[in-house]
């Protein structure tokens, strides 16, 4: 179960990334989610992201770099 959350944690961060790339236009930070009355704005998603992701290619063997990608 875990791993599925982080599969979707990992798609929502991706899209949120890649749709502030495509559009090319400055943002506002906005909510993205409230967990918990928490608020959850799209700066700390993609810093979140970004983190995960440098994470993982720093953990990961260099031949099997896209294959740690794509299971995170």
């Amino acid at each position: 179960m875990l791993n599925r959350v982080s599969a979707i944690l990992a798609s929502f961060i991706l899209i949120f990334l890649l749709a502030g790339f495509v559009n090319g236009e400055d943002y506002i930070d906005r909510v993205v989610a409230v967990v918990n009355d928490d608020v959850i704005t799209l700066s700390e998603l993609e810093e979140t992201g970004r983190n995960f992701f440098e994470r993982i290619r720093a953990q990961a063997p260099a031949g099997e770099m896209e294959r740690a990608l794509e299971k995170a």
